[in-house]
């Protein structure tokens, strides 16, 4: 996203762009959640494995949305063969 940004602008990106430690990767990344996406979020961390209706009960959700939304987005990875 900060490459898409940088882009936007007329600028070629520079390495020196992306020279940012990983707490404020993950702040900035956060940032862009909704408040209950980052719920959701910080309630599968608990988990070892989920699906979306266990993700939308564990975080006490009515709806499957915020969670929906974060197993489409950059943070879960799915593995087919995972128990």
């Amino acid at each position: 996203m900060r490459f898409l940004e940088i882009r936007r602008t007329g600028r070629t990106p520079q390495p020196s762009d992306f020279d940012h430690d990983f707490p404020a990767l993950i702040a900035r990344t956060l940032s862009d959640l909704t408040p209950d996406e980052r719920h959701v979020l910080r309630t599968i961390g608990l988990l070892n494995a989920f699906d979306l209706p266990l993700a939308t009960a564990a975080a006490g959700l009515r709806h499957e949305a915020p969670a929906l939304q974060l197993i489409n987005g950059p943070f879960v990875r799915e593995n087919v063969f995972g128990k």
